[in-house]
């Protein structure tokens, strides 16, 4: 009877295993959905993405760059901790999984652990063999900037520019810099110079700069700017700041 009862016992783990394995099948379909959720998240249709990737994962649990994808729906829904919990399922996975680090970073830059981002970036920089090391230094830079290390962070955005010339975010970083330090027409210039880097299409930047320059003294340039947000980014979080501060700005 024991001899029995053992082999039973034996049999349920073995059941219970092979339940939870992932078959070739389940991959194949987690691919096809992992690349449906990348396809949306594209195209900003951010609640499909996150249908389809969390279908991918619950079908291949153990792949990270579907953990990672999966985090970059919660992220962009602003989700930080979903976000950082499947970065880190993620580099569980594969501990070299540089993109991940990278996204990592970002992720604690939004949430402000600045020490942990900085650590992480600079892990992403120090692979020779990523693709796109720039992104390492902005974020390093972003975190740098944000415990006031000035210095560091201009010299990280200035590697990111090295690497990537047309990263207007590097540059709209450097204006940030200056801004904080209370030079404003320096700030606008640089503000200027990652807009026409984005081709006018950066809507923080515009902002920023019509700032600069109502700090400088220059508040008939800084109402043109206003105006530019309210006009050109109808859709943009930052458009309804930018009309507030033109009404008031206007009755002065």
């Amino acid at each position: 009877m024991a001899k029995f009862f053992g082999s039973h016992i034996v049999l349920v783990a073995f059941l219970l295993v092979n339940a939870c394995a992932t078959t070739p099948r389940d991959e194949q379909s987690a691919a096809l959905h992992m690349q449906i959720g990348a396809g949306h998240l594209e195209n900003g249709n951010y609640p499909a993405a996150l249908k389809e990737l969390q279908i991918a994962a619950k079908l291949d649990p153990n792949n990270a760059e579907i953990q990672n994808n999966l985090a970059l729906a919660y992220f962009v829904r602003e989700r930080h901790l979903k976000a950082e919990e499947h970065l880190k399922r993620a580099l569980e996975i594969d501990p070299k999984f540089t993109e991940a680090k990278n996204n990592l970073a970002r992720t604690y830059h939004d949430t402000g652990q600045y020490d942990a981002c900085i650590s992480m970036a600079a892990e992403v920089v120090k692979d020779l063999t990523y693709s796109t090391p720039e992104k390492g230094y902005l974020h390093k830079g972003m975190c740098l900037l944000e415990k006031g290390k000035y210095a560091e962070a201009k010299a990280d955005f200035l590697e990111a520019l090295k690497i990537s010339s047309s990263m207007c975010t590097a540059q709209f970083y450097i204006g940030q810099i200056f801004y904080r330090q209370n030079k404003f027409d320096v700030a606008a210039e640089g503000f200027d110079r990652a807009l026409k880097m984005c081709q006018n299409k950066y809507p923080a930047a515009h902002y920023f700069s019509a700032l600069a320059r109502l700090h400088s003294g220059h508040k008939e340039e800084a109402i043109i700017r206003l105006e530019e947000v309210t006009k050109i980014y109808p859709e943009s979080d930052i458009t309804k700041k930018a009309a507030q501060l033109l009404k008031a700005v206007s009755t002065q």
